[in-house]
């Protein structure tokens, strides 16, 4: 999303996240149809762990911000869970044929309930859920981000501490090694800091999916802590602003990566590959795509 405004002096144009650097980064293609075009697909058209995903997430939004607003975990529970159903709702109305959608939300209105009981004596009191924090990159790029959680310990060692939660629904936990290899929580935590968050944890929330036969609970959640580096902190942000400064300032032409990494998962093969036959993607993009919901504008504006 391109702005144009000013921030405590400064001409800001451009908002850049950190999933716009992926996009970029993976594939120059990608990142022209959902930040050029700005088109994304429309729901029931989502793989299905990232529709999951999206929708787990809005779930557990409404339940922590309910806990935030003071209500019971019960009625959190219920409201979160409601958030679950409200979607099948509207798979079972528009597109009733997609069974394995309504499935895949109802097992997942029951890990929202499992999710809620095992971790129903929670001892940290919540600060912000689904919040925007930007900070500056250049003169004229902001680095914007949207936490999922961020707590502060009221017991324990760690009393009085600030600490960020990202939520990730998995098929599997993610090991320590690909968790590190996550440059997201980082550029998060040092953007709090410039907001004047005195911060210095970070936790990954994984829920797991896979279907297993008995599990525990532990099989299913599982926190694992954030392990930062102040020297790579930074050299992972150098990386950030050279990269929104390319995107910004040097963009290269939209060229196809056309790799099997880059293209599994892809939601915008089909267009892509219709280009790439010179076929006429009008109707396509009217019919299987929509104006992107993603994008940020500079929260100092009217500062």
């Amino acid at each position: 999303m391109v702005v144009s405004s000013r921030r405590k002096g400064l001409d800001v144009t451009r908002v850049v996240s950190n999933t716009e650097v992926s996009s970029y980064s993976l594939c120059k293609r990608q990142h022209f149809y959902r930040f050029n075009m700005g088109i994304e697909p429309k729901p029931d058209l989502l793989s299905p762990a990232l529709y999951r995903g999206i929708i787990g997430h809005q779930a557990l939004e409404v339940y922590y911000m309910a806990l935030k607003d003071e209500a019971t975990v019960d009625e959190a529970k219920k409201l979160a869970i409601d958030t679950v159903k409200a979607e099948i709702m509207r798979v079972s109305i528009s597109t009733p044929e997609e069974y394995d959608r309504i499935i895949l939300l109802t097992e997942l209105s029951g890990l929202i309930e499992a999710y809620a009981e095992y971790y129903r004596n929670e001892k940290f009191k919540i600060i912000a859920v689904e919040k925007e924090f930007q900070t500056p990159i250049s003169d004229d790029i902001l680095y914007g981000m949207k936490l999922d959680l961020l707590i502060q310990h009221v017991q324990g060692p760690y009393r009085g501490d600030y600490e960020l939660i990202d939520h990730k629904f998995v098929y599997n936990f993610k090991s320590v090694r690909e968790l590190e290899l996550d440059g997201q929580m980082p550029k998060y935590i040092k953007t709090l800091k410039s907001n004047g968050i005195t911060i210095g944890k970070g936790c990954f929330n994984q829920v797991r999916y896979r279907k297993m036969k008995d599990p525990k609970p532990s099989d299913i959640f599982k926190r694992t802590p954030a392990r930062l580096f102040p020297y790579k902190t930074e050299a992972i942000w150098n990386e950030q602003k050279k990269y929104a400064d390319k995107i910004v300032n040097s963009p290269e032409e939209p060229l196809r990566t056309l790799t099997t990494i880059s293209c599994r998962g892809c939601y915008f093969d089909e267009v892509c590959n219709a280009d790439l036959m010179g076929q006429n993607t009008e109707n396509l993009l009217s019919t299987r795509y929509q104006p992107t919901t993603y994008g940020y504008v500079d929260l100092g504006a009217e500062e």
